[in-house]
């Protein structure tokens, strides 16, 4: 589900290395200091690369490069989409009010589960925007995401994309969900689907806080 940006002050790959320079000067002590003196060092350098590893600055990192989350604090990028029966266009936000964006493909089965309940709830609000994005590959037929898109009501034209072109996105799994403030930012991201009640809640709450 949702993956809230931080802040770094240490990033947690360091910790890594921190690990591999602690067992490194290890193996050094073990061939050149003796007696009771080796244990304390060994000790010691071990102690250091889990302070370092346990620092609050290591557990709250920012969000992978390419990652949906990295778009918080971010426009959309101006990726290449069709509509369908219509042209190629660029992925755009309106800017004034709220926009939801949600990608979804015809293999992913929670998408069939989350994208007709979020243009039933979109449905009862006049203050946000919504964009469903399809995201599959060329070789998935035309004829099988209309029928799928008019199952889920979505309104003509269908907007579809391909994981290629929507790699600006920081796509890595679906369904996806972005939500853009007034000025057309991103402000969150959630991913995945649990249950329609857990989706409007999040949605209500997030709006709310715009």
């Amino acid at each position: 589900m949702e993956r809230a940006s931080g802040t770094v002050t240490f990033p947690a790959e360091r910790c890594g290395i921190a690990w591999l320079v602690a067992l490194r000067y290890s193996a050094t002590v073990l061939l050149f200091v003796g007696g009771p003196m080796r244990r304390f060092w060994i000790l010691s350098l071990l102690l250091v690369a889990l302070t370092v590893c346990v620092a609050p600055g290591c557990r709250k990192k920012l969000p992978p490069r390419h990652s949906p989350q990295s778009l918080i604090g971010e426009k959309l990028p101006p990726i290449r989409i069709n509509r369908i029966d219509v042209g190629p266009t660029s992925l755009k936000a309106e800017e004034g009010k709220p926009t939801i964006l949600a990608l979804w493909a015809t293999w992913c089965e929670p998408c069939h589960k989350e994208i007709p309940a979020l243009v039933h709830w979109w449905r009862m609000r006049d203050d946000v925007n919504l964009i469903v994005l399809n995201v599959d590959e060329l070789s998935v037929d035309l004829t099988e995401i209309r029928r799928m898109a008019a199952d889920f009501r979505l309104e003509a034209p269908v907007l579809a994309t391909t994981p290629a072109k929507a790699s600006p996105l920081g796509l890595r799994a679906l369904p996806v969900m972005y939500v853009l403030d007034e000025s057309a930012t991103v402000v969150k991201v959630t991913e995945g689907f649990v249950h329609v009640d857990a989706m409007t809640s999040w949605l209500e709450d997030t709006l709310e806080g715009l």
